[in-house]
């Protein structure tokens, strides 16, 4: 799924079962027993909630986690423990199992400082989805010539022009703000939280959602075809974005059907995402998409995954 314009076609991919998550791999989810021994062994123990819009359609959305160096302050390698990690990463697309419309990734991390490093959509081979700042270059590659390259460079340079007169309209967006590893820097935006031995961390719930552009597109003939009707075809343009919600009774529930009851649990709200939604991509407002484009928009749909949501709670409690 990209930010850009598409077709009505939205990506179709395998349905990702969610378990406990090691590192970046899915790993065989861990039984109570070998939970509650990891607890007991000094490691914590995190729940998100996440959810989408069940009319959508198929699409990845990603969160990595990662636990911060204290000597660096950087993000720590991911590394593969079998109980415990020092990372996480929760793939995700709908699938028809949705229960009571809830549900929980849940981690068994190593103790000490964490941060979310992105929010996103994603391929869904886990990588994140780029959003070009021009469309059509790239291709040729070695093989283009002289000339294609001295062509790629002409529409490079007039793609950043275009972009150059469409910041000095709007203003510069900077850095996505769900982009919180940012060249190689954690942002001081970061969501952080800390994770305790023998401890459940719940850190509310990440709840997906887009906001469809319909473009009307119509195409003229051209030579033999000039004399033709003109051909209209419908794209959409999407601009995903994240809203946030907490429910501590469906943590807890959660926790209770993990064997966990007794475990204590500490809310940690994602300050960054209270006053959403928060959009993906800066530039894929309304006002910037218009003045890119020639053809008109004659439709906006948002599609978000709740309806309704709970105010945050406060950072701190049982």
């Amino acid at each position: 799924m990209g930010m850009g314009i598409m077709s009505l076609r939205i990506l179709a991919a395998a349905a990702i079962a969610v378990a406990f998550l090691s590192g970046c791999q899915t790993t065989k989810p861990l039984t109570n027993d070998e939970i509650k021994t990891s607890l007991a062994s000094g490691n914590g123990l995190l729940l998100l909630g996440y959810d989408m819009p069940q009319d959508q359609g198929r699409a990845f959305w990603g969160v990595d986690i990662r636990r911060i160096d204290r000597e660096t302050g950087k993000p720590e390698r991911p590394n593969n423990e079998p109980t415990a990690s020092n990372a996480a990463t929760l793939l995700d697309e709908p699938s028809g199992e949705r229960g009571a419309d809830r549900r929980f990734a849940t981690y068994m991390l190593q103790a000490g400082e964490y941060a979310i490093t992105s929010i996103g959509p994603r391929q869904p081979n886990g990588g994140p989805v780029y959003v070009p700042n021009f469309g059509g270059a790239g291709g040729g590659g070695a093989t283009a010539g002289l000339i294609g390259l001295a062509v790629l460079a002409a529409v490079t340079a007039a793609a950043y022009a275009a972009q150059e007169a469409e910041d000095s309209r709007f203003g510069e967006p900077g850095r996505p703000p769900l982009m919180f590893l940012y060249e190689n820097q954690l942002v001081d935006e970061a969501p952080r939280f800390e994770i305790r031995p023998g401890e459940a961390v719940y850190l509310g719930d990440i709840l997906y959602g887009s906001k469809y552009y319909t473009i009307e597109r119509t195409e003229k003939g051209t030579g033999p075809n000039a004399a033709d009707a003109p051909t209209v075809t419908k794209q959409i343009a999407i601009s995903p974005f994240v809203e946030y919600m907490v429910d501590k009774p469906a943590a807890k529930a959660k926790l209770a059907a993990l064997g966990l009851s007794d475990t204590p649990m500490r809310t940690v709200t994602v300050d960054v995402l209270k006053d959403g939604p928060v959009y993906v991509s800066p530039r894929m407002t309304r006002e910037r998409l218009e003045y890119r484009i020639t053809d008109p928009i004659i439709d906006e749909q948002v599609y978000s995954a709740r309806t309704v949501l709970p105010r945050p709670l406060p950072q701190t409690g049982s």
